[in-house]
C-alpha cells in the first residue's frame, strides 16, 4: 500500500488550485489533473508499506497530533518534478508563517522514524500536488 501523511486543504484554497489548474489549461498544459478533493499537502511520504503497518502508524499519529487545530498557510513560487522539460508533477510552494506545518512535519517524523526501515523521499519544502 503506497501511503503518506499529509494536511488537507480548505476550500478556498482549493478554489485557488481549481483557478491555477484552469489557467494552466487554458494555457496549453497538458496533464492528468488532480481533482481538487483529492488535493492536500504531504508532509511525509512513506512510499509502499504493508496495511497493518499503516493502520498502527495513523493510530499512533492520530494520538499524538489530537491537538492541533488549523492553522495559517500561505502560498508562493512554483516548479516541476522531476525538471520543467519533462514534468510528472507540478507543485506549489507553501509558506508556514507560524512554523506549525514544520512542526507537525517534526512530530509525524518522529512517530514514523523508528518503526521505518526504508524511507520515502525527503522534501525540503511543502508542496501542493496540482497534477500527477
Amino acid at each position: 500500500m503506497r501511503a503518506f501523511f499529509a494536511v488537507d486543504l480548505a476550500e478556498p484554497v482549493r478554489q485557488a488550485c481549481r483557478e491555477a489548474q484552469s489557467a494552466l489549461l487554458q494555457a496549453g498544459v497538458k496533464a492528468n489533473w488532480v481533482k481538487p478533493l483529492l488535493m492536500h499537502i504531504t508532509i511525509k511520504f512513506l512510499g509502499d508499506v504493508a496495511p497493518s503497518l499503516a493502520k498502527v502508524l495513523a493510530d499512533d499519529a492520530a494520538g499524538r497530533l489530537a491537538g492541533f487545530k488549523p492553522f495559517p498557510i500561505g502560498f508562493g513560487g512554483f516548479g516541476a518534478f522531476p525538471r520543467w522539460n519533462a514534468p510528472r508533477v507540478l507543485w506549489l510552494g507553501v509558506k508556514d508563517p507560524d512554523g506549525q506545518l514544520g512542526q507537525l512535519q517534526t512530530l509525524v517524523q518522529q512517530n514514523t522514524e523508528s518503526r521505518l526501515t526504508s524511507r520515502g523521499p525527503q522534501y525540503s519544502t511543502y508542496r501542493e500536488i496540482l497534477f500527477d
